[in-house]
């Protein structure tokens, strides 16, 4: 039976469009981008599969504990408090380059709920991903600001923004690979169709609903695994 998403109308007074944004949202003030994505509400992975055929392949990258040192308190990640804190981890520049030399696309998607509650603000989130942008190859970050009591359909697990890119870029899902360090990230990669792989730090919180389809210690050897299995270069 296929999963289903909540919705929601607002985050502390702002729409839904925006408190789930991209970094291509700066560039396309008509909205055009943003209408290509519209319905993409199916949560189906056998629906969301047929969005684009032999399409372009993706990695979805998870920020926290994926690309950059997460703070864990008590068997939980949490974000670095502002850009001067960020710290991107070995390998995952070097990993990055080989998969954008593979013909990945290389797309952020990530929960930032402490905006939504108020404990950080959105304009600290955007320069941590402008640090992000300046020095690792990324094609393009997508940001949610809800909580779980918003009900968004954008929120990690829900496969929302994944949804959204695949529109954007022309994406083949089941072609694409979801990298994460939580249960969010894994349920989030199946329910978009696509394969998803745990960076495992034995965090102390819930397991996904669906096994991983291989498990890693850092972002270098998903990237490995990646390559190993999708033909590498040109496949």
């Amino acid at each position: 039976m296929p999963a289903r998403f909540g919705r929601c109308a607002s985050v502390r007074g702002r729409s839904r469009r925006a408190a789930a944004v991209s970094y291509s949202d700066r560039t396309d003030p008509s909205g055009v981008l943003d209408t290509l994505a519209s319905g993409m509400r199916a949560s189906d992975p056998a629906e969301n599969q047929g969005l684009v055929k032999h399409g372009l392949r993706a990695v979805f990258l998870d920020r926290d504990g994926v690309l950059n040192r997460a703070i864990v308190r008590s068997g939980k990640p949490y974000p670095p408090a502002s850009a001067r804190d960020l710290e991107i981890l070995p390998g995952v520049e070097g990993i990055l380059e080989d998969l954008k030399r593979a013909g990945f696309l290389l797309l952020v998607v990530t929960n930032q709920p402490d905006v939504g509650l108020g404990i950080q603000s959105r304009e600290t989130v955007e320069a941590i991903h402008d640090q992000l942008r300046a020095q690792l190859p990324l094609d393009d970050i997508y940001v949610c600001y809800h909580t779980d009591s918003d009900c968004c359909d954008c929120r990690k697990p829900s496969p929302g923004l994944l949804l959204r890119a695949a529109r954007q870029y022309g994406l083949d899902l089941p072609s694409c690979y979801m990298v994460g360090d939580r249960w969010r990230d894994i349920d989030a990669g199946h329910n978009a169709g696509c394969k998803a792989i745990l960076v495992d730090y034995n965090y102390q919180e819930q397991k996904p609903q669906k096994q991983p389809i291989a498990i890693v210690r850092s972002l270098r050897e998903a990237g490995d695994w990646i390559l190993r299995h999708s033909g590498g270069i040109g496949s």
